[in-house]
């Protein structure tokens, strides 16, 4: 079974549970070379301007500026990082993939995704939601993604028959980018007050701190040693993993208060390094899943739900761990219009209108799958990066509209 983890900050192909090849979804140009992974991320800091890193999480064809030959949009990148992945298989591999996908992706992304990976000659199997890979040993989870730019909550519900991921909650700017700009400015503060040096004024030392922070944080370190090389001249600060979590703290409560204090919490792999992540959530008297659901396990529960065409799979009927054999009957969600717009990391059930902005989102009264954006007079907007004003304008699953500074996005909801 061959699965991809479409998580941008670590994206991992497996075959049949083992890793086959995994980084980041992050790219760097440089004149017509690009370059991904580990070695874009490492040049991040340096030139932010040749830096993309939302082609996994938009999966959109928004135009890009770039020399490199074939790539001028979203997909373009996506399709080039799929290629590298492509590659790392065994030779003769043909076997379909199962995608697994976060819980905030939209039905009009999975086919911009779908269409992509033809694209590049990668047969589809199923999409699965990431909520389904949770251990299912309680009945109310909420399962915490941590993304590039945004974290997302998957709220799980598990009884004796099915796992089901029945809502999400999307957490705007709180993602892997905010948390190390937080920690980067605060140990910049440190190294101002003891060595009166700003590490971010120059690209090479920011991105000195961006790789030692980042290491010593995924290593769990309690403390760490940063230390900057520039012009001849070493220095370095001591800070204490608490500092990181102080200075993260307004980001780490804008996860955790969204989440009902009845269910138990999951953490993926990146958000249990969080500095403060796991101590916010015991303190306020979350329960934490300690151990994760077997890859092996959930594999083979996702296959035994697959079905013969390709359909995203948010339910599914549960296998207990010690059968080998199991006879189940699939349960796909099939949605093709949205029900709520979700902004700010709140999802309002449609129609919806707003105090201080020139529009409203409302159903059509002849068909009330179909969504319009209502614009005042001439007030302009973007529709998925393509600028609109004034009037109606139809709104489908997954487009994201950004008035002013604000940013909503078409979603589905399961009631």
């Amino acid at each position: 079974m061959i699965t991809l983890t479409l998580n941008d900050l670590d994206c991992r192909l497996s075959i049949d549970g083992e890793t086959v090849h995994n980084e980041p979804a992050i790219a760097f140009t440089n004149g017509r070379e690009i370059d991904f992974g580990e070695s874009a991320l490492s040049r991040s800091r340096i030139r932010p301007a040749s830096t993309f890193s939302y082609f996994v999480q938009h999966l959109n064809q928004q135009p890009i500026k770039s020399d490199a030959p074939g790539i001028s949009t979203q997909a373009d990148l996506l399709y080039q990082f799929l290629i590298r992945f492509k590659e790392r298989l065994p030779g003769g591999n043909t076997e379909a993939w199962y995608v697994v996908v976060s819980s905030d992706v939209g039905t009009a992304q999975l086919g911009v995704l779908l269409g992509v990976m033809q694209a590049a000659s990668i047969p589809v199997k199923n999409f699965v939601d990431e909520g389904l890979f949770v251990n299912p040993t309680t009945d109310h989870i909420a399962h915490i993604e941590f993304r590039m730019h945004r974290s997302v909550v998957s709220i799980v519900d598990v009884d004796q028959d099915e796992i089901e991921v029945a809502n999400f909650i999307g957490i705007e700017k709180a993602g892997f980018d905010a948390f190390t700009n937080r920690w980067i400015e605060y140990v910049a503060q440190r190294f101002l007050s003891s060595n009166r040096f700003d590490p971010r004024s120059f690209g090479t030392t920011e991105q000195q701190l961006f790789d030692q922070l980042l290491e010593g944080i995924l290593e769990g370190k309690e403390y760490l040693t940063v230390r900057t090389d520039y012009r001849d001249e070493t220095r370095e600060v001591q800070i204490a993993s608490k500092e990181l979590a102080v200075a993260t703290m307004e980001l780490v409560n804008s996860i955790v208060q969204p989440i009902d204090r009845s269910r138990t919490v999951s953490l993926d792999n990146y958000s249990k390094h969080i500095p403060g992540l796991v101590e916010t959530l015991l303190d306020r008297g979350y329960s934490i899943l300690q151990e994760p659901n077997s890859m092996s396990h959930a594999a083979q529960m996702i296959e035994q739900n697959s079905t013969d065409r390709v359909d995203w799979i948010r339910r599914a009927t549960r296998i207990e761990t010690s059968r080998q054999e199991s006879e189940v009957e699939s349960t796909t969600t099939q949605v093709s219009f949205p029900t709520h717009i979700l902004s700010n990391g709140i999802a309002s059930p449609l129609p919806m209108g707003h105090a201080s902005l020139p529009l409203a989102f409302k159903t059509d009264e002849d068909d009330p799958k179909q969504t319009v954006l209502l614009l005042s007079n001439d007030a302009p907007a973007l529709i998925n990066q393509r600028r609109v004003t004034g009037g109606t304008h139809e709104i489908r699953l997954g487009d994201v509209v950004r008035v002013d500074d604000t940013e909503f996005q078409a979603i589905y909801v399961i009631e």
